[in-house]
């Protein structure tokens, strides 16, 4: 009537039918939701389309980060929603401090003798 392999087949589809879990309402406990932040540098002001943008997700942190461009301004997203802030300063080791940014959609510049070399965002 069945073959070997017909009763092995049934017999191990119905043990992983029934290991798999019924409940999906776990599922949002389970897998939270990233929440991305973006940090905007600009060459001048913040209207305008930026040179340059860093973004993360929730509260991952860099010490110090930045590039060969030099900016004037910066503005932040979604980073002071998460626990964090920027830190700004005008050479790329980051010793010399220049400013910081803790509110999301604020427009920072610069002093005008000197440009942003590099960042990090931190904990608030």
């Amino acid at each position: 009537m069945f073959s070997k392999l017909s009763i092995f087949a049934l017999v191990t589809a119905s043990a992983f039918t029934t290991a798999a879990p019924t409940d999906t309402s776990v599922a949002p406990a389970v897998f939270a939701r990233q929440s991305f932040w973006k940090l905007y540098l600009y060459t001048s002001g913040c209207d305008d389309e930026e040179t340059e943008y860093f973004s993360g997700t929730d509260q991952q942190e860099f010490q110090c980060t930045g590039s060969v461009t030099g900016w004037h301004n910066a503005k932040m997203e979604n980073i002071a929603a998460n626990g964090l802030k920027v830190m700004l300063y005008s050479d790329g080791g980051c010793l010399n401090k220049i400013g910081e940014v803790s509110r999301d959609g604020t427009c920072y510049s610069a002093p005008s003798d000197t440009v942003i070399s590099a960042y990090g965002i931190v904990k608030a």
